[in-house]
């Protein structure tokens, strides 16, 4: 009796099933297929066939060595349309050391440590790095943008921690940052061995204090207006400490998570911000509007998040590079006072 009889008079506990497998929207060659009898891999065409149970099956679809993808799975049942399984792009990122470092943890759509001279395989967005240094040493913060099918490389440049002894002959440490920006929260760090350090003052305004064990932890904030170079004091007990902190105007003061980073009609995005200065607002601007931020908890880093639907009118705003894939640009504002400061990030729209 032929095949197709036998399928439709229910003779067979499995029935044939056929399918493809595509990568933004193109085939995936050699792809692995599961949740058949038997495992099977994609032609030319990213397409494959199997035999799948009657009542229904879990496919799984796993991308050939060498593809920067991850693996996706869907579930199928009689009646259904051919299954497309659409593996999901990943990036590369290798995080390279100089000094006395340990590596650095990511912080993003996923966590993970990556040891110095390693590598992590991850889902495309933006990242924080927190570096690990070894004792003496640190590194600043780095943020890095990973982009669909890409490999990114990170230089984290470890250096001693510079110390600076009050004039007069005392067991005082005073560490300072690396570098600030403009409209940072910076904190520098008194140490008196064995006792206190008694009544301390910045030539800065004190935005807060703190005791971390023997040390003393005062937060300042670095004037907007200042280049080049900024200059500031720290008095302790008749001595005192002046250095000149290099200013890196460069530096990125707001770091934005969009959760999901890639949604669909209807599913409602989580917005998450961070700014390095105490902004008493912050916006994240729509094509229908300005959605305002709600602060959670003190800074630094000072949070503020909120949600929104994913509407049809952020699709006619959206950048299309595929059949299957567009981009949203969006842009969140920050505002301590009358300077404002903002980040594009961009939200993957299927």
């Amino acid at each position: 009796m032929p095949e197709e009889v036998t399928l439709a008079l229910g003779g067979y506990e499995e029935v044939p099933l056929e399918g493809r497998v595509e990568l933004l929207g193109k085939p995936v060659r050699g792809a692995r297929v599961e949740g058949g009898l038997a495992p099977v891999e994609t032609d030319e065409n990213g397409r494959f066939r199997l035999y799948a149970p009657r009542a229904g099956a879990r496919l799984k679809a796993l991308p050939p060595e060498g593809l920067l993808a991850l693996p996706t799975e869907v579930s199928w049942k009689p009646g259904d349309p051919p299954p497309v399984l659409a593996l999901r792009p990943a990036s590369v990122l290798r995080l390279r050391c100089e000094g006395g470092g340990r590596g650095a943890h990511l912080v993003g759509e996923v966590g993970a440590f990556v040891p110095c001279g390693g590598e992590a395989f991850l889902f495309p967005g933006t990242y924080r790095l927190l570096p690990e240094a070894l004792p003496g040493f640190r590194a600043g913060e780095e943020e890095v943008a990973l982009e669909p099918l890409g490999r990114k490389e990170v230089l984290l440049a470890f250096t001693p921690i510079p110390t600076v002894p009050l004039s007069e002959a005392r067991p005082l440490r005073v560490e300072w940052p690396l570098e600030v920006a403009p409209g940072e929260v910076a904190q520098v760090r008194v140490r008196l061995e064995g006792g206190s350090p008694g009544e301390v003052s910045l030539s800065l305004p004190v935005l807060g204090e703190r005791r971390e064990g023997d040390d003393l932890v005062l937060l300042f904030q670095v004037p907007w207006e200042a280049r080049e170079r900024l200059e500031v004091v720290l008095r302790a007990k008749g001595g005192e400490s002046r250095v000149l902190l290099p200013l890196n105007p460069g530096k990125e003061l707001l770091s934005v998570r969009l959760d999901p980073p890639r949604a669909s009609l209807g599913e409602r995005v989580r917005v998450r911000v961070e700014t390095l200065f105490p902004a008493e607002e912050v916006h994240l601007v729509l094509p229908t509007g300005a959605l305002p931020l709600r602060r959670e908890g003190e800074g630094p880093p000072w949070v503020f998040v909120g949600t929104f639907r994913v509407e049809e009118a952020l699709f006619r705003g959206a950048e299309r590079f595929t059949g299957s894939l567009a981009a949203l640009s969006l842009q969140v504002k920050a505002r301590q006072g009358e300077v404002e400061r903002g980040k594009e990030v961009r939200l993957l729209l299927r």
